[in-house]
């Protein structure tokens, strides 16, 4: 976290693979540079001396990469290994989405990366004090329809676990979205995955949440947030729920393991 030291002992301040607007403690930072490839909302505009913001692409690590080849610098191999990790964690290893610019940055970089390391990393990217939430998403998940999937994980520190838990459930057989939401430091964050065939994120997103929060994203991901007091005292969860299947929480709907 950014604190009052921390920023007096600088001066400039770069952000990549996010936007001022993603949290209330990047706010009034004179930021020099911005890259990312999440979507730009109008509300929201990004200014700083070097902005390069490319929604289209799958990655901010394929933009990255982007600039070492046409720089002509050949990344090490600690650098090329977190690149490479980072187009196959945002792309769900080109199951979401992607565009040429992610291949061509993955299939370069994999001539410099340890694939052993990369093998390793991957293989171990739960930790152990993540369990307990799982567990909760477990007890707590409805089916909406046959493809569906909602969860309400109530209050979280981070949203982080919501998007782990939402591209765990990716993985799951016969669904093909989900939408995975918590009351995080009085806001509501809802985060959509999709496996890129059926419903847009992006466009689900913004139907059910534009007129009372951002809300925005990709065909595969997208995500939405909701100041807890827009909800007028409203049960979250009961919002959330009718916003998306236009009824009530039936008692007991919730689904057996």
């Amino acid at each position: 976290m950014l604190t009052p030291e921390m920023l007096a002992g600088y001066q400039r301040f770069a952000m990549v693979d996010s936007q001022p607007h993603h949290h209330p403690a990047f706010q009034g930072i004179d930021w020099s540079l911005v890259i990312d490839h999440h979507p730009i909302l109008p509300e929201h505009p990004v200014t700083a001396p070097f902005v390069d913001i490319r929604p289209d692409y799958g990655a901010t690590s394929s933009i990255l990469t982007g600039y070492l080849l046409n720089l002509g610098i050949r990344p090490g191999k600690l650098l090329a290994t977190a690149l490479v990790y980072g187009i196959k964690a945002d792309t769900l290893s080109f199951e979401r989405h992607f565009i040429e610019a992610d291949v061509k940055a993955f299939s370069a970089l994999t001539r410099f990366a340890d694939m052993q390391l990369l093998r390793k990393i991957i293989s171990s990217e739960y930790h152990r004090r993540w369990l307990k939430f799982f567990s909760k998403a477990f007890r707590k998940m409805r089916f909406i329809g046959t493809r569906g999937l909602f969860v309400f994980m109530d209050t979280l520190e981070s949203p982080d676990i919501l998007v782990i838990l939402a591209d765990f459930f990716t993985k799951v057989h016969g669904l093909s979205w989900n939408m995975l939401a918590a009351v995080v430091k009085k806001k509501v964050v809802v985060i959509f995955r999709g496996d890129g065939v059926g419903r847009n994120m992006g466009i689900m997103a913004q139907k059910l949440f534009a007129d009372v929060g951002s809300a925005g994203g990709h065909r595969g991901a997208a995500r939405a947030e909701i100041d807890l007091a827009a909800l007028h005292g409203k049960d979250p969860e009961e919002f959330l729920y009718k916003r998306l299947t236009g009824r009530k929480i039936p008692v007991k709907e919730h689904c057996p393991i």
